[in-house]
């Protein structure tokens, strides 16, 4: 992962976009729990950790939105197998993006960010630049639909969030 990560923020366009579109697929696998039980620690909390979040977000801003914006849907928005394993499964529920625990007024922004990815993001103007991206360039169909999945996911998250997206 580190490797990727470092390749991620090289100079050569081709050398990003395969970068990133290794970690997109990594992180479509973690989310499907193909890494279960091979990596001692969960792969996904492992990429959250590293700062994958961050990484798509910044690349929202850059010639790889495409590539981005597959990366933070496939973080935010759980496939339905996903949705009926933790039905059946309960215990599964560790591999979601709600937030460790709950955010009280007293928290500086660093452990808000640390503990809630949806507002890590929301903090970061994602809602802005995919309203952007929605508006300005002509993305295929599959993207809008991600965007907008995306957009869902957040507002979903709680009644801040889905203020500061309605604004």
């Amino acid at each position: 992962l580190d490797e990727l990560f470092i390749l991620s923020r090289s100079a050569v366009l081709r050398q990003r976009q395969i970068a990133l579109l290794t970690l997109v697929h990594i992180t479509q696998r973690a989310r499907h729990t193909m890494f279960h039980g091979f990596i001692k620690q969960p792969m996904l909390q492992l990429m959250l950790d590293s700062g994958i979040v961050q990484l798509f977000r910044h690349a929202l801003d850059s010639t790889e939105y495409e590539i981005a914006l597959q990366g933070l849907t496939a973080l935010l928005v759980a496939p339905t197998e996903i949705l009926i394993q933790e039905e059946l499964y309960p215990d599964l529920s560790r591999y979601t993006l709600q937030p460790k625990i709950s955010v009280t007024k007293d928290m500086d922004h660093d452990t808000v960010v640390a503990v809630d990815v949806v507002r890590l993001l929301v903090d970061s103007q994602l809602p802005q630049r995919l309203w952007y991206l929605l508006s300005k360039h002509g993305l295929t169909q599959t993207l809008v639909d991600n965007t907008l999945n995306i957009l869902q996911h957040v507002v979903q998250h709680s009644l801040h969030v889905a203020m500061v997206v309605v604004d």
